[in-house]
């Protein structure tokens, strides 16, 4: 596979999952029988949901994901075919899924089958100039298989700023001090923010991450909008009205446009601006964000 990262500032690092989004009226309890309304099939995982969202934004942003073999993998060979900016490395190994239950409200809740896409390319990655990039791109889910291997290999290049993405796994998944350590800019929602700094007010949790990480914290707060505090700033914005259809993928959405908006340049305020419309974009339509 030939690898060209010309004229690229962000890499997306992690994992194209097959979602299978079931609709119900609620979720099944113990025992429980329950019938769904609809069924439907799209890519997923959140490194090519935040990648979708920064093409989105007009970003040239690439994704190095890895795949492996079984029906949820043809399936997304058949669905991502002809995407050049797409870096698919083939491993041993079957692929896995996620099924998103969604509620009549819009919301979701995960049930995950790891795959070998859910594990980083290493070797691929070990090989790769990184040298003219700006950004890298992370999740928790994904760090959960290899974190420390990915971050050894990423500290190599001093001039990367690493852009992570917790997600609703933090109490599983234990301390951060690792990736803390290379001062990643944080992007979580306020659950995660306060479960990860140990702080109840969302204002306070942003400023002991900082104090953690040295680096801005981005805080997506749903239908009250987000924030931002940079060590200096603590800057807030309205969300952007919108009919919720369903919230898959929608802050990875929010983080694609943000990375998009750390590639122009932007403001905070442009930033999280740019992010709101964006997240509200991905909720009022049926699964993730997409673009092409």
């Amino acid at each position: 596979m030939s690898i060209s990262l010309d004229g690229v500032q962000t890499l997306v690092l992690g994992s194209m999952t097959l979602d299978v989004v079931l609709r119900l009226d609620a979720l099944p309890g113990r025992m429980e029988d329950v019938n769904i309304h609809a069924q439907q099939l799209c890519i997923g995982g959140c490194a090519y949901n935040v990648y979708q969202a920064m093409k989105c934004c007009g970003s040239s942003a690439r994704l190095l994901t890895q795949r492996g073999s079984g029906m949820y993998a043809e399936e997304l060979d058949r669905r991502s075919e002809g995407d050049p900016d797409i870096l698919t490395v083939v491993a041993e190994g079957e692929n896995g899924c996620c099924y998103c239950l969604v509620e009549p409200d819009g919301e979701r809740s995960f049930l995950s089958l790891h795959g070998v896409e859910y594990h980083y390319p290493l070797a691929q990655l070990a090989q790769m100039d990184l040298s003219a990039l700006r950004f890298v791109y992370l999740c928790g889910i994904d760090l959960e298989e290899a974190g420390d291997e990915v971050l050894t290999l990423l500290g190599r290049w001093e001039q990367l700023q690493i852009f992570f993405a917790p997600g609703p796994r933090v109490t599983q998944q234990g301390g951060w001090e690792s990736i803390y350590a290379h001062h990643p800019i944080l992007h979580l929602n306020e659950a995660e923010a306060c479960a990860l700094s140990g702080q109840a007010d969302a204002e306070m949790a942003l400023r002991q991450l900082y104090a953690q990480t040295h680096a801005p914290v981005i805080l997506t707060m749903g239908e009250s909008g987000s924030m931002a505090y940079d060590g200096k700033r603590l800057v807030r914005a309205a969300a952007c009205p919108c009919r919720v259809v369903d919230t898959i993928g929608a802050g990875d959405a929010h983080a694609g446009a943000c990375l998009a908006m750390l590639e122009k340049g932007t403001s905070i305020e442009e930033m999280l601006r740019q992010a709101n419309a964006l997240a509200a974009r991905a909720v009022s339509g049926a699964g993730a964000l997409r673009c092409r």
